[in-house]
Parts: structure tokens; C-alpha cells; sequence
């Protein structure tokens, strides 16, 4: 029987284990992954905490680092148990955990981002920041690849979802105009603060 362990939300706690259909789905994604090449045996972890500002703990289901690119990707498994805008929250909440500084950062770094809102996104490297500690730098534009596997559903409600995620959370994975005085001239987008997203089934892939 697999079972999935439980924590507090805010401390991270762990409150106790629990089996449920919802482990079973995390630990068959995982094999299907390796099946098709895919991952380790070793390059699995299961319900990995990042921890937000605000001490709010934000749990993968799943992260698995892709050979071909050497880095992670986090996947949260959905049976359909979770409303559209659960999902749209737990991608905002990767995101807020991207721009987060470490605890050591240089003070001319955490005043720079305190006294300037747009500081983290223009003039704060992906280097400085905490995920680049946590996780091997991707050598693309952007932050840790966030996966939306779904699972015992159909495509028409996997679509249906995704058509929720699109909306709202296009600041959060969409790329954005570069600040330029020539907008018409540049038509190239800036994807540096851009999750990089996935949704899929557990037949195919429906949207990148």
C-alpha cells in the first residue's frame, strides 16, 4: 500500500502519513516517467517543501531532474481533486519562491529590493537568488520548470483547465515586453521571470 505523509502548511510540520489514491498517483507518474527514460531510480524525491516568505511551505508532489538537461522539474499530480484556482495559487506560490533572496544575501542586495518593487526582476540575477541554491541553475531563461500532470480524467476536463490556468496566470509563466523606447521595433519577449510551465494528461501532452 503507498502512503503520503501530511504537514502543516505553515510550519511544515509533519502531522502523519496517510494512504490514498493521490500517493498511488504521484508513485505511477514517477514510474512512467522512468519508463520512458525520463529520470532515475535515484532522481525522485517525493513531496519536497519550499518554503515562502510568510513561512507558508508550498510542497511538490513530485520533482524529478531531467538527464537531458541536467535540472529539475516539479510536477504537482492532480485527479481532478483540486479546483482550477487551487492550481493557479500553487503556481503563483512557485513563483513568489523564485524572486525569494537567501538568508545571507548581501545587505546592498536586500535594501535594493526593499527600497525598488521592480528590482528583482531587472537588476537581481537568477545567481543571487535562493532557488539557484536549492536547485542546479537550468542554463535557460527563466525559473524551475513546474509541471500540472493530470491524472484518471478526461482531455476535455484537462482542457477545460488549463483554459482556467491561462487567464489568470499568464504574468506568472506568459513572457513579457521588454522596457524599450522602440516596442514596434522589438518584438523578442523577456522570459527571464517566467515559470516554466507544463499541463498534461496522463495520454498527452495538451499544453506547453
Amino acid at each position: 500500500m503507498l502512503c503520503e505523509e501530511e504537514y502543516d502548511p505553515v510550519t511544515g510540520q509533519l502531522l502523519g502519513a496517510g494512504c490514498d489514491d493521490h500517493a498511488a498517483a504521484v508513485t505511477s507518474t514517477a514510474a512512467e516517467l522512468h519508463r520512458a527514460g525520463i529520470g532515475h531510480r535515484l532522481g525522485f524525491r517525493t513531496e519536497v517543501g519550499h518554503r515562502l516568505a510568510g513561512g507558508f511551505v508550498q510542497r511538490a508532489d513530485l520533482v524529478v531532474r531531467a538527464p537531458e538537461a541536467g535540472v529539475p522539474v516539479l510536477l504537482e499530480v492532480d485527479r481532478r481533486s483540486e479546483d482550477a484556482h487551487v492550481l493557479v495559487a500553487k503556481l503563483r506560490r512557485y513563483w513568489q519562491w523564485g524572486r525569494l533572496l537567501p538568508k545571507d544575501a548581501a545587505k546592498r542586495i536586500v535594501d535594493l529590493v526593499r527600497s525598488r518593487p521592480d528590482a528583482i526582476d531587472q537588476l537581481v540575477d537568477h545567481d543571487k537568488r535562493l532557488w539557484c541554491r536549492v536547485y542546479p541553475p537550468t542554463g535557460r531563461e527563466g525559473l524551475v520548470p513546474v509541471a500540472f500532470v493530470f491524472a484518471d480524467t478526461t482531455e476535455a476536463k484537462v482542457a477545460n483547465t488549463v483554459q482556467v490556468l491561462e487567464q489568470p496566470d499568464r504574468c506568472y509563466w506568459m513572457p513579457r515586453r521588454y522596457d524599450t523606447p522602440y516596442p514596434k521595433a522589438v518584438t523578442v519577449r523577456d522570459y527571464r521571470q517566467r515559470v516554466s510551465g507544463q499541463c498534461c494528461s496522463s495520454r498527452r501532452t495538451v499544453f506547453t
